[in-house]
């Protein structure tokens, strides 16, 4: 037999089917693993029977080649190249700088950028544009003229002062376009103020007035010294004198009315006229600055030749409270106008014959006496010592008519006294009715016509006029006494309508301002009476009316009839009158008010509540 390995007699080792006796047998030789005549071999990994490299590897590692070599890293970055670490930048390019898509500020994809002007921003509001020269960014302009330049100070040159470009139109000397100088006045003066007066003088003062009325160019040409009179009614005049006499004695002065004079009364002081010694008393110059009484027995004028006219700026020195001065002018000046705004506030007050003015702190000026006018004389009330001079550039000529002076209804007397107060009233109703212009209100002491008025308005001032000796005026107030007033309307002149309310007692001098009044006629019964307020504590006014003058007594009396209080026993006059009662020291309970008059009585019952 052959020299074979078990193996090649037996492929399938089975002993049963094996080798043949003939068959000679030589030790095999032992694969990798270490069997004979194994078939095991060391693949390329040294690994015995193994597999070798896996497909798709690189190395017995299991290593793959990624296209950089065996195990290595495959393509990197932005460009896929072995070993490449390159990204892509802000502008999308690989390894790139940023600089491809940056603006003109250097941001990329930045919203910046550059204008014609090169300013680089995000605002294309600001984008520079072409001036008028085409030049991008320039500060050519054209004005409105249409002529392009850079230079502010040539900016319509072409325009004329009328604003037509190009055209002929210049300013006068005054700066007026086309205006011809006629803004220039006769001096030469732009928009001065002087003018050639009526005596041909550039800036001139125009006419003078001489003291006679007559109108001259110079002082110098007026007549020399001033005629003139002053109207005097019989009873009292209020005057002052705006020229003197060279010779201002008071015998001088009054020597045109002598014997018709009977009195000259200044602020403290007096000359009383004796037809056998002539002037007499304290006063024996007339003064251009005060104000004086002169009583007359029958009307007259005084009359004046030569006078010298006061200087009309001369300087009033007033002390506090009430001032008899003059006015310095020969024509009239409004109040207000007439008066300093310095001095105005201290004035409280202005009275002349019959008229006054009071200055109220809201309203103004208010009264019947609207103007001061030369020739009169006028109480002035000071709150305390003043220095002025009265302001005359606006006077004007005396009107007649524009005076009022103290008169009183037809076929009624009424006396000027050198003693007046004034009442200045609101308004009046008159059974419940506004009084009208032109209705009268009279002012009564006792029975006597003391003042009256044409209703002239709210506040108008009602004259009452007082006792000064004469004996006309013997029944007029004396200082304290009481006052009424009636009403006489203008369509009904034969009916008295009675002002209810009590007025403050009268005083000389005194300026007194009263709310709206209410005026009624008489009653119809014999007694009309109230109290108010009731119930009350301590006081209460008990208002009564009497249609007849009588003896009139009212008592107070408590629930058991005794007699409490005796508050008025005494005669009255026809009206409307009225008195207090001060409960002070009475215990509060009820009490009865009787008031008899004329056989007539009646009871008025009070609650006192303390």
């Amino acid at each position: 037999g052959a020299n074979i390995g078990l193996a090649s007699c037996d492929t399938d080792l089975d002993p049963l089917n094996g080798c043949f006796s003939s068959d000679t047998f030589s030790t095999p030789t032992a694969d990798c693993s270490g069997i004979p005549g194994g078939s095991l071999e060391l693949d390329e990994c040294g690994e015995c029977g193994g597999s070798g490299i896996a497909d798709g590897a690189c190395d017995c590692d299991g290593n793959v080649d990624l296209g950089c070599g065996c195990g290595e890293a495959g393509p990197s970055g932005c460009d896929n190249a072995c070993g490449s670490t390159l990204e892509n930048d802000e502008c999308g390019v690989c390894g790139g700088d940023d600089t491809s898509c940056a603006d003109c500020a250097g941001v990329p994809n930045g919203p910046n950028t550059e204008d014609n002007c090169g300013v680089c921003d995000d605002d294309a509001s600001n984008d520079c544009v072409q001036d008028c020269a085409g030049i991008w960014g320039g500060s050519a302009y054209e004005d409105d003229c249409g002529i392009c330049d850079d230079d502010t100070e040539n900016d319509n040159a072409d325009m004329d002062c009328a604003g037509m470009c190009f055209g002929d139109a210049e300013l006068d000397d005054c700066g007026v376009c086309e205006g011809e100088n006629a803004d220039m006045d006769c001096t030469g003066e732009c928009f001065g103020t002087a003018e050639i007066d009526e005596c041909g003088v550039c800036g001139g003062p125009g006419y003078f007035e001489c003291g006679d009325g007559s109108l001259v160019c110079s002082e110098e040409e007026c007549p020399v010294g001033l005629d003139y009179c002053l109207e005097l009614h019989s009873g009292a005049n209020l005057v002052s004198f705006h020229a003197l006499l060279e010779d201002a004695s008071i015998t001088n002065m009054m020597s045109s009315i002598e014997g018709n004079a009977t009195g000259v009364i200044g602020e403290g002081v007096a000359a009383n006229y004796n037809e056998t010694l002539g002037w007499m008393g304290s006063l024996n110059t007339i003064s251009p600055k005060s104000g004086y009484w002169i009583k007359v027995n029958e009307s007259d004028q005084l009359c004046l030749e030569g006078a010298i006219p006061t200087d009309p700026t001369i300087v009033y020195e007033l002390h506090s409270g009430t001032n008899l001065i003059s006015f310095p002018a020969e024509g009239a000046v409004a109040i207000p106008d007439a008066l300093p705004d310095d001095v105005e506030p201290f004035i409280t007050g202005i009275i002349g014959e019959g008229v006054a003015a009071n200055n109220n702190p809201s309203l103004g000026w208010m009264g019947s006496l609207s103007a001061l006018s030369g020739g009169k004389g006028y109480w002035m009330i000071t709150t305390q010592a003043i220095s002025f001079s009265f302001d005359t550039s606006t006077m004007s000529r005396i009107r007649k008519e524009d005076q009022v002076i103290l008169t009183a209804p037809d076929g009624l007397e009424l006396y000027q006294s050198t003693h007046q107060a004034f009442y200045f009233i609101e308004d009046i109703m008159v059974e419940g009715e506004p009084i009208q212009r032109g209705d009268w209100v009279m002012a009564y002491h006792e029975n006597t016509l003391v003042g009256a008025r044409e209703w002239n308005g709210n506040f108008t001032d009602i004259p009452a006029m007082g006792f000064d000796g004469s004996v006309e005026t013997i029944d007029y107030c004396n200082n304290q006494a009481a006052l009424t007033l009636r009403v006489v309307k203008k369509d009904t002149p034969d009916i008295s309508y009675y002002v209810v309310e009590t007025l403050p007692k009268w005083e000389e001098m005194g300026m007194q301002t009263l709310p709206s009044l209410s005026a009624k006629m008489l009653p119809s019964e014999s007694i009309l009476v109230s109290a108010y307020p009731n119930p009350f504590n301590p006081v209460t006014s008990i208002q009564f009316g009497i249609g007849e003058e009588g003896m009139v007594n009212i008592a107070v009396y408590d629930i058991s009839g005794r007699l409490i209080d005796n508050l008025t026993n005494q005669t009255y006059l026809p009206g409307y009158h009225s008195v207090q009662w001060n409960a002070d020291n009475v215990a509060s309970g009820i009490y009865f008010l009787t008031i008899r008059t004329n056989g007539v009585s009646k009871i008025q019952k009070l609650i006192l509540m303390k």
